[in-house]
């Protein structure tokens, strides 16, 4: 009888060192799993911020450019009749506070209201259109005017123009 107790004893240590070991490996385990979740976040992040400041450079038509008769930076004022009042012009005989009507304005890329574009313009007797290129049929194009657009504008009109 006296083996009894002895025997159960070894079991109560080794039932207690299994617990201790799923607990360790169980605090392992989360650790593991965090270190993980935070590596996987940053990842992400990451990607996003490179896709954020990667993701549609805006590309300037050369040909667009130099084929237009005035090269303005304007705002859309009047959306229902297509006129823009121009703050700024690079090519032309356009000039600063002018109000213009353009033709084709409601078959551009939209613009909104209260944003400013690069906009180059062909002269049609005494209107103007958004200039379009021999061929083009997509929408005639406008570009935001940040200050890399207007670096690239000013720097076509004065190398090739």
């Amino acid at each position: 009888m006296s083996a009894t107790p002895f025997n159960s004893r070894p079991s109560r240590v080794a039932s207690t060192d299994a617990l201790d070991a799923d607990a360790t490996a169980t605090r392992s385990g989360k650790r593991l799993l965090v270190v993980v979740f935070g590596l996987v976040v940053a990842w992400s992040a990451a990607l996003f911020l490179m896709d954020v400041h990667t993701a549609n450079p805006q590309i300037v038509s050369r040909d667009q450019i130099l084929a237009a008769d005035v090269v303005v930076i304007a705002r859309r004022i009047r959306p229902e009749d297509g006129h823009l009042k121009i703050s700024r012009v690079f090519l032309g005989d356009a000039k600063e506070g002018d109000e213009l009507r353009v033709r084709n304005l409601e078959k551009t890329v939209p613009l909104m209201a209260d944003r400013d574009y690069v906009i180059p313009l062909s002269r049609i007797r005494n209107e103007y259109r958004v200039t379009t290129l021999p061929g083009q049929q997509e929408a005639a194009i406008a570009y935001s005017a940040t200050p890399a657009t207007i670096d690239t504008v000013k720097s076509i009109l004065r190398n090739d123009h």
